[in-house]
């Protein structure tokens, strides 16, 4: 598989290069696979968002999600090709939600912009960061950290959508919504649910295989 070879050759070159031990290998293919697996769920994304026609809010639901995902954790599919399937399909619908919605969501932006705040702090609070079996985060301290930075970059985000819809009023409503939606969707996937839903889904998965 092009992919697996990918991350192996890329992987052998840095442990060639560096001195490294089993454990920190270990990390650093995942983290290699991580990136491989974002620049082509990206990709997808944006490419299909181009043939819709709704790239502008693609762009910004991306950028808030997977910003947001790099210090809160989340699901992870086992391959790179569902990972895609289902970043391009999740963020492409919340693509057409803010593209279509963007006025409604406008003349109620404060009420929208309130209770979307409160469940992305609580969720982040709760239950980040959300690690996976492959890579279990056991410092405290780190975790407490990635908590923080968590918080941090979702209320500075929450923050500049507020003085953007209060200075500037409908002038960048596609772009503020589609940040808010890019974060909910962002700290859905560190529910306790996400995980169970994942679960289910190659429960579900592994029955239709076999047949």
């Amino acid at each position: 598989m092009i992919y697996d070879t990918t991350v192996n050759k890329i992987n052998n070159y840095i442990v060639q290069e560096l001195d490294l031990t089993a454990k920190e290998q270990g990390r650093i293919k995942f983290g290699i696979e991580l990136l491989i697996s974002t620049i082509m769920s990206l990709g997808t994304t944006l490419i299909v968002a181009k043939l819709l026609g709704i790239l502008n809010s693609v762009i910004f639901i991306s950028l808030a999600g997977v910003l947001l995902k790099q210090v809160s954790g989340g699901i992870h599919f086992k391959t790179p090709w569902e990972c895609a399937f289902f970043t391009a399909f999740f963020f492409n619908l919340l693509g057409y939600i803010s593209f279509w919605a963007k006025e409604s969501v406008f003349n109620n932006w404060v009420l929208f912009l309130v209770l979307s705040s409160l469940y992305i702090i609580i969720s982040l609070f709760l239950w980040s960061p959300a690690d996976v079996p492959e890579k279990p985060i056991k410092d405290q301290r780190q975790r407490r950290r990635l908590k923080l930075i968590s918080l941090i970059l979702a209320i500075f985000l929450l923050i500049l959508v507020a003085l953007l819809f209060y200075i500037y009023k409908g002038c960048f409503a596609l772009i503020n919504v589609s940040l808010i939606l890019g974060l909910l969707f962002q700290v859905s996937s560190i529910n306790p649910l996400a995980y169970k839903l994942c679960n289910l889904y190659y429960r579900v998965k592994v029955k239709f295989v076999s047949k």
